[in-house]
């Protein structure tokens, strides 16, 4: 048997399968991926009910107030308590007792009175507070979600203004290429095209800035796609709480709930 030492041994047989389920292996990386991305990015639409129900529930002001109240509500009850009994020992030696006496202070009646109406009050400062803690950030709340529904039907108004700017061009060269108009009708036509395109991106950058305003409030991801959802007119202007309540009762049975 003759040796030729300019052969090559033959290829393992598993190398065209480990490289083809490698392919398959990259190829479902994004199908994999698409999912979650698609996750982050959902859209929550929000009416201004649900935006004073998410603060009223969720938001840390409103925790750290409630928290506050059973606090409060706790120390009432402890001071309406008496004192805990304490054990009194006399001693004559080290190892003998002589007298071993339970002590339990008694108050006098309108001291026991006095910490009871303290307590209470310490529980109505607490609630006041909490209450109008969790009204500010709901205020806030409000006038960030009103914003936002401004900008987004601003910029549903600026791209109709682009459309028509749009189909305008359009006509203005249709109508230089049939000799009805010259290169002043187009540039016309061009400037008003991109003053209508300025206008429409200067829009959306204020409708992701509120977007962005109203996430951060109800702690919601970056980049959270935020639907605004209601009537303009309904719900501006905003000076106080009560009148965003009122508003949205009227128009939400729901939100009658949140007028409490």
């Amino acid at each position: 048997m003759s040796y030729n030492p300019n052969s090559r041994p033959p290829r393992p047989a598993t190398l065209r399968p480990t490289l083809l389920s490698t392919i398959l292996a990259a190829l479902a990386v994004p199908a994999v991926l698409a999912p979650c991305l698609a996750a982050q990015h959902d859209t929550l639409r929000l009416t201004l009910s649900d935006v004073l129900a998410r603060v009223r529930a969720e938001h840390p002001v409103a925790r750290a107030g409630a928290a506050n109240v059973r606090a409060a509500s706790a120390r009432a009850a402890d001071l309406a308590r008496y004192p805990n009994p304490s054990l009194d020992i006399e001693r004559t030696t080290f190892s003998q007792a002589d007298n071993v006496a339970l002590l339990q202070p008694i108050r006098w009646p309108w001291e026991s009175s006095a910490l009871r109406d303290l307590g209470r009050a310490e529980v109505a400062v607490a609630q006041a507070e909490a209450k109008r803690d969790v009204r500010a950030v709901a205020l806030d709340a409000a006038q960030r979600f009103a914003d936002g529904l401004r900008d987004a039907r601003t910029v549903a108004l600026a791209i109709e203004a682009e459309s028509l700017a749009q189909r305008g061009m359009q006509r203005a060269l249709a109508a230089r290429q049939l000799g009805q108009a010259g290169d002043l009708t187009v540039l016309q036509a061009q400037v008003s095209l991109d003053a209508a395109r300025r206008a429409r991106l200067s829009a959306e950058a204020e409708r992701d800035a509120s977007t962005a305003a109203l996430g951060a409030l109800l702690a919601q991801a970056p980049g959270t796609v935020i639907a605004f959802a209601g009537e303009l007119g309904s719900i501006a202007p905003l000076a106080v709480l009560d009148s965003a309540h009122a508003l949205t009762a009227a128009g939400d049975a729901e939100a009658a709930l949140l007028a409490g």
